[in-house]
């Protein structure tokens, strides 16, 4: 076994200082730039489509989209004006106005200004039906439930005149 100080030492080039420092510039391009593609790739991007205002006639047939799914999750809200002012069913009428409320919000806005500031009237029915069902649901008065009927109906009248097929709800 040979020591360290049997061996003979040669003098081995050292990289140059610029080139250390183009190394390392391009490994640390490379891990943030794969860092950021990960990350976008697992989180997605910000461009998503349903942020986009969409024509008129889509936000139609999303409108009736959910309606239908409000219709079945809720067939209260089918049973007509009766069903819905009866006491009984003031939570459950609740749920399906919110739920319905909630889903127009969540719609993706018209395209054109006049159909936006229209959809956002709606919007604010909705909301209204909504809050009334919530107060009528708490223990409510027989004249807090009907007006709360009345709000729904009002929001629901105003989906139909846009085109929506929310008929089934009324």
């Amino acid at each position: 076994m040979k020591l360290l100080d049997e061996i003979s030492s040669t003098k081995v080039a050292r990289p140059t200082r610029g080139r250390v420092f183009a190394t390392m510039s391009i490994t640390l391009t490379l891990v943030l730039g794969g860092t950021f593609f990960g990350y976008a790739m697992v989180t997605g991007t910000d461009d998503d489509p349903g942020d986009s205002p969409v024509p008129m006639s889509s936000w139609v047939e999303e409108a009736t989209a959910a309606c239908v799914t409000v219709t079945e999750e809720h067939p209260v809200l089918t049973q007509g004006p009766d069903a819905r002012t009866d006491g009984d069913n003031a939570e459950d009428v609740d749920a399906g106005v919110t739920a319905l409320a909630t889903a127009i919000s969540e719609l993706p806005t018209p395209e054109d200004a006049s159909d936006e500031d229209t959809v956002n009237e709606i919007i604010e029915l909705g909301n209204g039906a909504a809050e009334a069902w919530n107060s009528a649901a708490e223990g409510g008065s027989e004249d807090d439930v009907d007006e709360a009927s009345s709000l729904t109906s009002t929001f629901v009248d105003e989906l139909v005149d846009l085109g929506a097929d929310c008929s089934a709800l009324n």
